[in-house]
């Protein structure tokens, strides 16, 4: 087997061989033929080969190696002489992932591409086999111990008077996350905040109103007090809710009756309406209807006993709430009883024994 060399990928590798009979004399053969057999053990047909240079019995071709992969590649040529005799020659090539012909760095980017001891090439060493080209004086580790004061002229501070590590305190990452999750909520390019009043004022936003949206604050409590200190003779509107406490919660011959003068949030008001409501449960117990007719006029609608018995006990558990909530007098239970259905029909009363 001839070996041809070392090639890079996308070389002409050249192979020859000479072709002769029996007796040693050179001569063209017939039906010449060549294979190539890959690294991985593939066989493929190259182009026949020719006569070179018009030589007898001079035979070979050219094989374009571009595209090839890293790995030894093998060529089989063969013919027949005149005396039917199958002669062949074999020959072999290798191909690498450097350049040989790069006499420089052998196309290896990594390395220099440059003379040793020149610009972009590899150093060197001197008579005292020192790394050369360095400059200054300092070539040894020992020369390194007369530094003198021009050359520390960088350093504006003692080393010593540095910040140690005790004295290091590490920022606030979680603080900073928090606000950059914020910041991340911005828009890229923020209004102004001149802009953000101009908007405010578009849409309607002025002072005026400004001072109304204060003026909010804690109504709530003041409209509530002033619903519960509206006197009973107010409760006149059909369908509204007064007057349906009025018509179905309170009458002339409910124990406890209330009169026009009797003031909406005074423990009077509440006794009454809470002695009137355990009357009504009383009769739900005893005495239940199939459905019972709320309201009155157009919002007039019936409902079935056990809803009317929960509106009931809901009302009596909401007046007890507020008579509680009342600091001048105080509810205590004096008594517990249940009915025959389940019912609650405990009894409260203040603490003067009323």
């Amino acid at each position: 087997m001839i070996f041809l060399g070392v090639f890079k990928a996308g070389t002409s590798v050249k192979y020859r061989a000479n072709f002769h009979n029996d007796q040693g004399t050179i001569e063209n053969p017939t039906s010449p033929e060549a294979q190539l057999e890959t690294p991985a053990g593939v066989f493929s047909a190259l182009t026949t080969p020719a006569i070179i240079n018009s030589k007898t019995g001079h035979y070979g071709g050219a094989i374009d190696t571009t595209g090839f992969a890293v790995g030894q590649y093998l060529v089989r040529m063969q013919g027949t002489v005149a005396t039917a005799k199958t002669t062949a020659a074999e020959f072999c090539f290798q191909i690498v992932a450097y350049d040989p012909t790069d006499a420089t760095r052998l196309g290896l980017a990594a390395l220099p591409n440059a003379d040793p001891s020149v610009s972009g090439g590899l150093p060197t060493v001197d008579a005292n086999n020192r790394i050369a080209g360095i400059q200054g004086t300092k070539n040894t580790l020992d020369n390194l111990n007369d530094i003198s004061s021009p050359d520390l002229s960088n350093l504006d501070a003692a080393i010593s008077t540095r910040l140690a590590s005790t004295g290091y305190v590490a920022p606030d990452n979680a603080g900073i996350s928090t606000i950059q999750e914020r910041t991340d909520n911005l828009p890229d390019t923020p209004a102004a905040a001149g802009d953000v009043q101009a908007g405010l004022t578009a849409q309607g936003y002025t002072a005026t109103r400004a001072a109304y949206l204060d003026a909010l604050n804690g109504i709530a409590s003041a409209v509530a007090a002033a619903v519960w200190n509206v006197a009973t003779s107010a409760f006149i509107t059909a369908g509204s809710i007064g007057k349906y406490i009025m018509d179905n919660l309170v009458g002339a011959t409910t124990p406890g009756a209330i009169t026009d003068s009797t003031t909406c949030d005074s423990m009077e008001f509440y006794r009454s309406l809470l002695a009137s409501i355990n009357t009504k449960i009383q009769a739900l117990v005893e005495n239940p209807q199939v459905d019972y007719q709320v309201g009155g006029g157009n919002g007039t609608v019936r409902i079935s006993a056990s809803q009317k018995m929960s509106q009931m006990i809901s009302l009596r558990e909401h007046i007890m709430e507020r008579m509680v909530s009342k600091p001048e007098e105080v509810i205590d239970v004096l008594q517990s009883e249940a009915s025959q259905f389940g019912e609650d029909l405990t009894e409260y009363i203040d603490g003067n024994g009323d």
